[in-house]
């Protein structure tokens, strides 16, 4: 259902992004440049990026209903403030234009795992497996990657996609966050990379930034999708971003990603564009 001020909201927000941000050519860490070049700027065309995109044209022609569960905010924030789940009937081609990676982003997750190469990957919000297929693609063949769904029926499709594309050694678990996360996260003696893409709602998402937190370590970087979505996704971002152990943020507008390095003795936050977006922006 279109919502007029959460439509007004996201377009302010993307606004006061827009202002805020530099571009490569004002920033001096060496480690954020080398993400603008790697990730943000990086136009390469991987082996990979065809065959998901045709993934995703096949699911976005399937108009058979399917009933899922939502314990989250729901398509464009619906739900927000619900404490239970909830029950509808959709299709394929809706989850897939409104609940899952857009390629764009989606391409930027796969360009930060081959960047990082993490060993221990795990994402909360599986959704249709697109976003964890470019993630498991970037990552080492070898990655101990878990992916959680709240969903039962939207998560056996995920394990069909990840078969699909060769990717079956990813663990695909079902169920509300609040009973998977934290036997998920007993399988792991450390976390690599963590991608925050369910329940976009303040408390929950702070909730499960503390549980995984205990597992970071100096070279973890946590993933998080939709900061500018509403009112109280920019609220936990900012949390976020004032907690002792976070040392680095970098927010692109698509998502926003949070570093625990101690080397990084003064906290510092970017807020980055492409040179593209700002091409006066030169000094």
């Amino acid at each position: 259902m279109f919502n007029i001020q959460q439509f007004l909201f996201r377009v302010g927000a993307w606004v006061r992004f827009y202002l805020r941000a530099v571009t490569k050519y004002q920033v001096h860490s060496p480690f954020v440049f080398q993400w603008i070049t790697n990730v943000l700027e990086d136009d390469r065309n991987y082996y990979v990026f065809g065959a998901i995109s045709a993934l995703r044209t096949r699911i976005l022609g399937l108009s058979a209903p399917i009933q899922v569960t939502d314990f989250g905010a729901g398509p464009s924030g619906s739900f927000a403030g619900n404490t239970g789940p909830v029950l509808r009937t959709t299709t394929l081609a809706e989850i897939g234009k409104h609940a899952t990676s857009d390629p764009h982003q989606g391409q930027m997750l796969f360009k930060m795992a081959a960047l990082y190469q993490p060993k221990f990957v795990l994402e909360l919000g599986t959704s249709l497996g697109l976003g964890t297929l470019y993630m498991a693609h970037g990552a080492p063949s070898s990655a101990q990657m878990t992916t959680l769904e709240g969903c039962p029926n939207i998560a056996q499709l995920a394990r069909h996609h990840l078969e699909t594309l060769n990717k079956k050694r990813v663990t695909v678990i079902a169920g509300p966050f609040e009973q998977t996360l934290e036997p998920a996260l007993a399988t792991f003696p450390q976390l690599d990379f963590v991608y925050f893409d369910g329940n976009h709602q303040q408390a929950p998402t702070l909730r499960y930034f503390e549980q995984c937190l205990p597992k970071a370590h100096a070279n973890t970087v946590f993933i998080f999708d939709d900061v500018h979505w509403s009112a109280g996704m920019e609220k936990a971002w900012a949390t976020i971003q004032q907690h002792p152990k976070v040392t680095l943020t970098i927010d692109c507008g698509y998502f926003a990603s949070a570093y625990f390095n101690p080397e990084f003795v003064e906290k510092q936050h970017f807020t980055i564009v492409s040179s593209a977006w700002k091409p006066w922006k030169i000094f």
